[in-house]
């Protein structure tokens, strides 16, 4: 993936915040990643770390909360993560929870924690930059929190966001199973468009799908469709089980996040338009994620979800 022009992901680290008042002996340390793309995106993503000696396990509550305030204090934003899955050894992370949108202008104060783990609070500033909001990173402050306190309304708080300005996206794919079909979601990119003097690039915080899936059989013959007349110069499909995968705890533009998989060799397909691949899979829903590179445009990744029937 060539990042021709994206801009900064800033990872904020906070010391480790160590329990209070609860019979855990678990110690969790709080991370706040933020970034701000080409496409003009905030991406707030909230990790929770474990530095050990104690496991965290799965029966331990959490009630983990990230809030977004703007300048003057005022909740914006709320995000819970109830619990977070499975047990937390040393050494591990989780991505528990996030928020990805266009934010205004401005300064704001990101809380994020847990009622009986502390917390952290980031202050951070978007700016206008040659014509487009960006990140200052003169302008970021992190301090611990050692009592952490949630918001009881945490729900009405969604985040109230400018209108997204969607026209420098790469087209849409469409993926067509025995007369079925599925508009991909649209995942990380650089592009340009025909005749644009400059790109933008795009970073996503995870593989996002679709809410439901397509209900296929299995196997059949399958095909991608773009809406770009020239084919794409490399075209590669990776497959992977639902079941072995973790959903991010997103809902930005209605649609489902899947935590990264690790890279595997995936299957490259042929460079037409429109692209038949058979799928033969077993009964399970998957998330297809396809990345598709033009020399002259860019590259994209698609995200599609299928539930194949037996």
């Amino acid at each position: 993936m060539k990042n021709w022009f994206y801009k900064s992901i800033i990872l904020l680290f906070a010391f480790i915040l160590t329990s209070c008042g609860t019979s855990s002996n678990s110690e969790l340390q709080f991370i706040t990643h933020i970034s701000v793309g080409g496409s003009e995106e905030t991406v707030m993503t909230m990790e929770v770390f474990n530095p050990g000696p104690a496991t965290f396990k799965d029966y331990e509550i959490f009630d983990g909360q990230m809030q977004v305030s703007d300048a003057e204090g005022i909740l914006q934003i709320c995000r819970e993560a109830p619990e977070l899955v499975g047990v937390l050894k040393p050494g591990e992370s989780h991505f528990a929870v996030g928020w990805r949108g266009i934010l205004p202008s401005g300064t704001y104060h990101v809380t994020w924690g847990a009622p009986n783990y502390g917390g952290v609070v980031t202050t951070f500033t978007i700016i206008e930059r040659d014509g487009r909001r960006d990140l200052d990173n003169n302008a970021i402050d992190t301090q611990p929190l050692g009592v952490f306190l949630p918001v009881e309304n945490c729900e009405d708080f969604r985040g109230h966001t400018l209108k997204e300005d969607r026209s420098q996206d790469p087209p849409p794919v469409i993926l067509s199973i025995n007369g079925q079909e599925q508009v991909s979601a649209l995942g990380t990119y650089c592009w340009s468009q025909p005749g644009a003097e400059v790109g933008v690039c795009a970073d996503a915080i995870g593989i996002p799908t679709q809410q439901e899936p397509l209900q296929v059989a299995s196997p059949a013959l399958a095909s991608f469709t773009f809406a770009i007349p020239q084919p794409p110069s490399f075209l590669q499909l990776d497959v992977s089980d639902t079941a072995d995968a973790e959903e991010l705890d997103f809902d930005a533009r209605g649609l489902r996040w899947w935590r990264y998989f690790p890279d595997s060799l995936g299957q490259n397909l042929p460079m037409d338009n429109p692209s038949e691949f058979h799928l033969a899979i077993e009964p399970g829903v998957y998330i297809l994620r396809l990345f598709a590179q033009w020399e002259e445009l860019g590259d994209v990744t698609y995200g599609f979800l299928v539930d194949v029937q037996e």
